[in-house]
């Protein structure tokens, strides 16, 4: 049997890959039944060798293949490529041996469904698609986490702490582990104390601020992260990608598209259009519009130096209100 189990959360992914694992070979299978191959570094036709070979001392093999970025939409190019031979892995996608498992094992929400590989997987595989912890999912999750932990925590904490996870299993799971350990009873000065909070996370509070027009929490982000000297540039750019979803969505919006549609077409989790959808009932599409030349004026204008890039950006912030009322 051939799979393909991908989404973004490890976590859920690594649980699911286990129940593959002990229904397919069992948990204690040894390293002749149970084989892991990285593809960035195993040229496919090497794997569907070690599939298409019993396993040595039992009757079933199990070949998970991490790292598929043959499946995927990046342009990133790998040495191995030189030497690949799909012609090979498609050939045993539509005859695989029946005493072998398959799987290909892909952390990332960029499948190509382009891909000839992937149609031939749809066609012969089953694929497993780990959704993403969004929402009400993910609060719930974290409800049970701190219950099963005998952990008391307060409702505008386990706001903070979900807000800083993103969606992010792994990532909560590590700061709500950090949390148990501190204290038995969380309260949102705990949350800030010790869970961080990505770059896209902080340009994302800034950019929602700044649309909410609380300017002086925009700027108390923005003072923080100069303490660790985060260049405005890397901001820019992602502030810049927030606002062209902002944009797009919009658009599309006005085209009469749904949020499902809008997602599949855009690629990208109905939650983030969901975002964008409440930040366009704040700043209307062409407010939205404005803003993003206003960034790509401030990018050009810091690696041109005609301004320091810290005075910049500052500006930009404390000149917000001003710009979208133009």
């Amino acid at each position: 049997m051939i799979y393909l189990l991908y989404g973004e959360q490890y976590p859920t992914l690594k649980k699911q890959l286990k129940k593959l694992k002990e229904t397919s070979v069992g948990l204690d299978a040894d390293e002749f039944s149970y084989v892991v191959l990285s593809a960035k570094n195993v040229s496919v036709q090497d794997i569907v060798s070690e599939a298409s070979k019993p396993a040595l001392f039992s009757s079933k093999k199990m070949i998970v293949v991490t790292d598929p970025y043959f499946l995927t939409t990046s342009k990133e190019r790998n040495e191995i490529e030189k030497i690949q031979n799909y012609e090979i892995l498609k050939k045993y996608i539509s005859e695989p041996s029946f005493y072998s498992d398959l799987v290909f094992f892909l952390e990332g929400s960029n499948l190509s469904l382009k891909s000839e590989i992937y149609k031939l997987l749809k066609k012969h595989a089953k694929i497993i698609e780990v959704e993403n912890l969004t929402g009400d999912k993910l609060a719930s999750v974290a409800h049970q986490y701190f219950e099963k932990n005998e952990v008391k925590i307060t409702p505008d904490a386990l706001k903070e702490l979900l807000f800083r996870a993103n969606g992010d299993l792994a990532k909560f799971t590590m700061d709500a582990n950090k949390l148990c350990l501190f204290s038995k009873n969380i309260s949102i000065d705990d949350v800030v104390a010790l869970c961080s909070l990505k770059l896209e996370d902080n340009a994302f509070l800034i950019a929602e601020n700044l649309i909410k027009g609380n300017i002086e929490k925009a700027l108390k982000v923005y003072y923080d992260l100069r303490v660790f000297k985060e260049e405005p540039v890397r901001l820019i750019a992602l502030m810049a990608s927030q606002f062209r979803i902002i944009t797009r969505v919009g658009i599309l919006q006005k085209n009469n598209e749904n949020k499902d549609s809008i997602a599949k077409i855009m690629a990208i989790h109905p939650y983030r259009v969901q975002l964008a959808l409440q930040n366009l009932s704040l700043l209307p599409l062409e407010k939205a519009m404005l803003v993003n030349n206003e960034l790509y004026k401030l990018d050009y204008k810091i690696k041109s130096g005609q301004i320091d890039p810290y005075y910049g950006f500052e500006l930009f912030i404390l000149n917000f209100k001003s710009t979208i009322r133009n």
